[in-house]
């Protein structure tokens, strides 16, 4: 349907958002809905005792006495006050539920979204999602299923009693509804637009402040305002729509309650004709007095609302489009392998319409070594990422020990891998803690066992809390040569039968490497291997060399054999020699 979505059927749409996210919350959501109108019930007690007290007096009837009259609102203020504590923390708990809950399931989605998928998406606005909007909607169940609902639904009641009383009345009062929720839905839908664009920005805020803090250091040497004026421009942005949200949401608030009002008024000046008139006794008139002046607090509560309605809404906007995202699909029956061979069929590869891979066939046997080489952009580390599944194949199939990895479940595809590459992942936790990533049960004697068969347990002993010493964020506290160790260390312990190695030692310096390589030393035998690899030497002893060109393989075979081919991988290995010559490196 094209056009603007109407304000009713957005604001049907909302509820149906809510009540959809909140399904396990319901039971504490009912309870704190229950809870409020109970306390709104406790509240109107003191308006009963002040009616019965005037129809006392102005009768001439009997009046109770004062300590029945000071025992009731006792009673009624104590009831008011247990009754908004049972409220708000039943609320609370709903809210932090929701959003413990809804946090885990976007990381768990998010893992399993296709590689693609994950980073065409800002890392900022990804963490404005997880941080930002699932927070905004952990105001849900204290507003919208608490205050809200409750106020809604005495407001209702009060109108319902006053029609009891006199149908007139209840006319009167609701006189300014019509009006007032024409001018709310003209509002809504320009909060909801200035609610969209805020949440967007505040996403690019989120990815300009990333882009500051991970790239200072390499930015400081070419143009140091760069990040620092895609964060003006961000928060510039963000700062406009907040100040149009503002002004909307102030007019709304202003027009909606005033019209809301007119049939109030119209309900009191009713009242005066009816006293003046001898229709109502003056206990009468006080009672519809005080009805009409109470009667739309509450709606005139939810008008408050209306802003933040519009940020959950557009919170849950942006939620939803990644959780409809669709998944790599899981196989109904899983299957495990028996064996570990790798084997590519036919495999293709396409991204945004381009070839990344063409017919790529090969084996890697149980325990055997292979290596990939070719010029960047190749295709290289993207067999690798298929192997661990960050994509599905386009065509073909990929197969450990004859089964198809779609037909693996997610645990059973990580067990049979490590990975050690370039980019190396640590977390803001303990040496100890990042060791045991690939296998969290490990024993503190096996973490130390796989740190000294990785070259790693010298320089982790002389740190002052040794395995406990607590990494900054990313590792940075560690050198580059020191964090490719840690990761080697984690892929002994994992002890994987199958291990892919991208590009793991080519950042390193030769005293790194040759450390790197006596760990690699400790890891690899035994294992099947699949290595990318610039520096062609560190590959010359595998079992059989694939060379990979613009994502089809042009030549496979031993060092030697592609040698004396005098083909692409003969003349890349001369480049490799002539390079090696140029930095005077042996």
């Amino acid at each position: 349907m094209s056009g603007p979505v109407s304000s009713r059927r957005r604001d049907r749409m909302l509820i149906v958002k809510l009540f959809r996210l909140a399904v396990p919350e319901r039971g504490l959501l009912a309870a704190a809905g229950a809870a409020k109108f109970a306390e709104m019930l406790a509240a109107a007690v003191p308006l009963g005792v002040v009616y019965w007290l005037a129809r006392g007096l102005l009768s001439g009837g009997a009046l109770p006495s004062p300590g029945v009259v000071a025992l009731v609102l006792a009673g009624a203020f104590a009831a008011q006050g247990v009754l908004f504590y049972g409220a708000t923390r039943l609320g609370a708990e709903a809210g932090t539920r929701l959003t413990c809950r809804l946090r885990l399931d976007l990381a768990r989605h998010l893992r399993r979204l296709p590689l693609g998928e994950v980073k065409r998406r800002d890392s900022g606005d990804l963490t404005a999602l997880l941080m930002q909007d699932v927070t905004t909607i952990e105001q849900v169940p204290s507003l919208i299923f608490g205050r809200t609902v409750a106020g809604l639904a005495m407001t209702a009641i009060l109108l319902a009693g006053c029609a009891w009383v006199d149908a007139r009345l209840a006319g009167l009062l609701v006189l300014g509804i019509p009006v007032a929720v024409l001018v709310q839905r003209r509002s809504s839908r320009r909060l909801a637009r200035e609610a969209a664009q805020g949440a967007a920005w505040r996403g690019r805020m989120g990815g300009a402040v990333l882009e500051l803090l991970q790239g200072m250091r390499v930015v400081k040497g070419f143009d140091p305002g760069l990040p620092v004026g895609r964060l003006e421009r961000a928060t510039a942005g963000h700062r406009d729509a907040a100040k149009g949200l503002t002004a909307t949401y102030v007019r709304a608030s202003m027009g909606f309650p005033v019209l809301l009002d007119a049939g109030a008024l119209a309900a009191g000046a009713w009242a005066v004709h009816g006293l003046l008139g001898g229709g109502l006794d003056p206990a009468q008139f006080l009672l519809v007095w005080f009805v009409a002046l109470r009667v739309f607090a509450p709606v005139h509560e939810f008008t408050e609302f209306a802003a933040m309605l519009e940020l959950m809404d557009a919170s849950l906007t942006r939620i939803q489009a990644v959780l409809t995202e669709p998944v790599l699909p899981e196989p109904a029956t899983p299957r495990s392998p028996e064996r570990f061979d790798v084997a590519f069929d036919r495999v293709g590869f396409r991204q945004g319409g381009d070839a990344i891979l063409t017919e790529v066939s090969f084996a890697v046997p149980q325990g055997g070594v292979v290596a990939v080489v070719g010029p960047s952009g190749a295709g290289k580390s993207t067999l690798l990422r298929l192997l661990t599944r960050s994509w599905d194949v386009t065509e073909g199939a990929i197969r450990i020990g004859g089964v198809d990895l779609r037909d693996m479940d997610e645990e059973t595809r990580a067990s049979c891998l490590a990975v050690v590459s370039q980019e190396v992942f640590l977390i803001a936790g303990t040496l100890r803690e990042n060791i045991r990533i690939g296998r969290p049960d490990a024993p503190d004697d096996a973490v130390t066992a796989a740190a000294e068969a990785a070259q790693c347990h010298g320089f982790i002993s002389a740190l002052p809390q040794g395995y406990d010493t607590v990494l900054g964020d990313r590792g940075h506290t560690l050198s580059g040569g020191e964090r490719q160790r840690v990761a080697l260390a984690r892929a002994i312990l994992k002890d994987a039968p199958i291990v892919l190695l991208d590009e793991a030692t080519s950042a390193l310096d030769p005293r790194n490497e040759a450390l790197a390589q006596r760990a690699l030393g400790a890891l690899l035998p035994g294992k099947t291997v699949l290595v990318v690899a610039h520096r062609l030497r560190s590959v010359a002893e595998a079992d059989s060399i694939l060379v990979l060109e613009r994502g089809r393989i042009v030549e496979q075979g031993s060092h030697a054999a592609l040698i004396g081919r005098n083909g692409a991988y003969a003349r890349l290995w001369a480049r490799y020699e002539n390079m090696l010559g140029w930095r005077g490196l042996p």
